[in-house]
């Protein structure tokens, strides 16, 4: 059953929430007086998987937007 264009909205919101989080812990990883290049690859690379699950939800989102807005015409 396909999710309703609220909750789509609550898990984007929450996607680009986590998607922040990551920018912050990477950011504050390279601010360090001494960068960790470990730490900032991992830092990266889990702020890429936020970002992939971001546009995932946003993809979804706008397909149902759009949907919706057919269906009202």
């Amino acid at each position: 059953m396909p999710k309703d264009l609220n909750d789509l909205r609550r898990e984007r919101r929450a996607a680009a929430e986590r998607m922040q989080e990551r920018a912050d812990a990477l950011a504050a990883l390279e601010g360090a007086e001494t960068p960790d290049a470990d730490a900032i690859a991992a830092a990266e690379t889990a702020f890429a998987e936020a970002q992939t699950g971001f546009e995932r939800l946003n993809a979804q989102v706008g397909r149902a937007e759009a949907t919706e807005a057919a269906r009202a015409a």
